[in-house]
């Protein structure tokens, strides 16, 4: 009617932001559970008869993802609750050497001095080092959670990175009942691993998407260290979890607001 919007400022005018966020993924999840409980029989039906496969509930669209032939799309508009249907070709997915991911230990970098390192271009043109010097706002008690390609690990911003505290790494076991194994410092939903850094193939390694992420994790928050002049993150203080997952980004984002 209009005025909604008005409604709800008045509403949520009290709210704490850390509050108003546990409410609105309770409620997106209770939408979820309301709409998968109406379409479950059909869903049940068409996984049965072989129509769809892979299926992935996800609350924070109301939704889920499958694999499916031309030809079940008809079976997919049938089922209650069903509104639309987004069609996304598959990919092949990129080669990775299995193992064990690679952990790195907490080091100890002393307290954060806002004129210690050089900065870069973009740390002046924002007036980042002066937010430093003049607000002591570092970006400490942020996470950032960056969706790229490909983490290649470095000292630049591996002091930052996220670890999950109810997650034991390389136990092979799913410690916080999330669906993930070892998701520790964050996830590969292509590949279904907890490994961040691919290794490409021997013919792929001028592929650009190798060190994007790896670009865009030290930019938000890399932090300077001894045998470098420059320190190249804006939130040199904040965390950092990355995850990978072009055609599974809604999985990605459920689990970057699960993990603050």
């Amino acid at each position: 009617d209009g005025a909604a919007y008005g409604r709800r400022a008045k509403e949520f005018h009290d709210w704490k932001r850390r509050d108003l966020r546990a409410a609105v993924v309770k409620t997106l999840k209770s939408l979820s559970d309301e709409s998968h409980k109406a379409a479950q029989d059909a869903i049940d039906a068409l996984v049965k008869a072989g129509t769809v496969s892979g299926l992935e509930r996800h609350w924070v669209v109301n939704g889920f993802t499958c694999n499916v032939q031309p030809d079940g799309i008809a079976d997919l508009e049938a089922v209650p609750g069903v509104a639309k249907i987004f069609r996304v070709s598959s990919a092949q997915p990129r080669r990775v050497r299995g193992g064990e991911i690679k952990v790195l230990p907490e080091t100890a970098r002393g307290d954060f001095q806002p004129n210690q390192y050089l900065h870069p271009w973009y740390t002046r043109a924002l007036l980042a080092d002066r937010v430093w010097a003049e607000f002591g706002i570092t970006g400490a008690g942020t996470l950032n959670v960056v969706h790229d390609f490909n983490f290649a690990m470095s000292p630049v911003y591996a002091h930052n990175l996220y670890r999950n505290a109810r997650e034991t790494p390389n136990n092979g076991v799913d410690d916080d009942k999330n669906g993930l194994i070892d998701d520790y410092h964050g996830y590969n939903f292509e590949l279904r691993t907890a490994q961040l850094s691919v290794v490409p193939s021997p013919n792929n390694t001028a592929d650009p998407r190798i060190l994007h992420g790896s670009m865009c994790a030290s930019i938000v928050c890399g932090r300077g260290y001894e045998e470098l002049d420059y320190e190249f993150g804006i939130a040199p203080e904040g965390r950092w979890a990355g995850v990978i997952g072009a055609q599974q980004l809604e999985s990605a984002v459920e689990w970057a607001i699960e993990q603050g």
